[in-house]
């Protein structure tokens, strides 16, 4: 954290409400830049998360060479279920063309997490990242 001009940069991202209570959302760290364009995988995390197929979701970025990232969604399902494309169109139908899951779907029986509870991020960038 740094302090310029009298605000502190935290890296948090966040907004006020019209009570002027703050919510913090997401890190700036965990943008996905895609053709110079900030993705924000929670935005992609939410539409996701509203198939009745999706027990958790994470989106991360996945190298590209021209591209620099692909959003690739990484889902815990409930068993039984097949889903892959309908969650591609999901975001394709419900999201701008930045957001698309250019990365793929991968399918894992449970999000991993760190001993604090929070989504491993750097765990699932080295199982599906080459």
């Amino acid at each position: 954290m740094h302090n310029i001009s009298g605000w502190l940069l935290s890296g948090d991202l966040g907004f006020y409400d019209d009570d002027g209570e703050l919510f913090i959302t997401s890190r700036i760290s965990d943008f996905i830049l895609f053709r110079a364009i900030n993705v924000l995988p929670t935005e992609i995390e939410a539409v996701l998360q509203t198939h009745p197929a999706v027990f958790q979701v994470v989106v991360i970025g996945i190298p590209h060479e021209l591209d620099e990232q692909h959003p690739m969604a990484i889902v815990s399902i409930i068993p039984g279920k097949t889903v892959e494309q309908e969650l591609i169109n999901l975001v394709e139908t419900n999201l701008p063309d930045h957001c698309r899951i250019r990365g793929g779907v991968k399918f894992v029986d449970e999000i991993p997490r760190t001993a604090t509870g929070k989504i491993a991020k750097r765990q699932l960038q080295s199982m599906f990242v080459n």
